[in-house]
């Protein structure tokens, strides 16, 4: 039989009162809180960068399999470098070039809680900068890591050109 032939009987207001009322219901139902984000202010060139680590290992470019990416919050100015692996020391040193050519380190680096970030090379990259601040987010995780998670995708797309 139809649901209509077997329920139809049934008034509407009986029914919402019937679910109002329902403990097992009250119990499934899902209560849904958007997050509200909050914006990241940076207020000029370096206060704010964030980094990530770009797997290509699925199509190298030789024995290059990894793209470290820098992404400045302020400028939306990124800088990237191919890797052969991610080891710490090879993002380290990208880091450390990339900011002693610059002449300035960043007030605040934020970055994924990847291994190859929090291990004792970056620790040391601290200490040549002890007023840089590290920042770990969660990986893959648009929210906290959003600037330079979309500029992952748009460099990932010019790369497969």
């Amino acid at each position: 039989k139809s649901l209509r032939e077997r329920w139809g009987w049934v008034k509407q207001s009986i029914v919402e009162q019937f679910v109002n009322n329902c403990i097992i219901c009250a119990l499934r139902k899902l209560s849904f809180h958007p997050l509200v984000a909050k914006p990241i202010i940076a207020k000029n060139f370096l206060s704010r960068i964030q980094m990530d680590l770009i797997d290509l290992s699925f199509d190298p470019d030789e024995e290059f399999k990894y793209v470290c990416h820098v992404r400045d919050h302020f400028t939306r100015f990124s800088w990237a470098r191919a890797l052969t692996s991610k080891r710490p020391i090879e993002v380290a040193s990208f880091l450390f070039d990339l900011f002693h050519s610059i002449g300035l380190s960043p007030t605040i680096l934020q970055s994924d809680n990847g291994k190859e970030f929090v291990a004792q090379v970056i620790k040391e990259l601290i200490e040549l900068w002890p007023s840089v601040t590290i920042i770990n987010g969660w990986p893959r995780h648009p929210q906290s890591q959003g600037l330079v998670e979309r500029a992952n995708g748009i460099l990932e797309q010019k790369l497969d050109k």
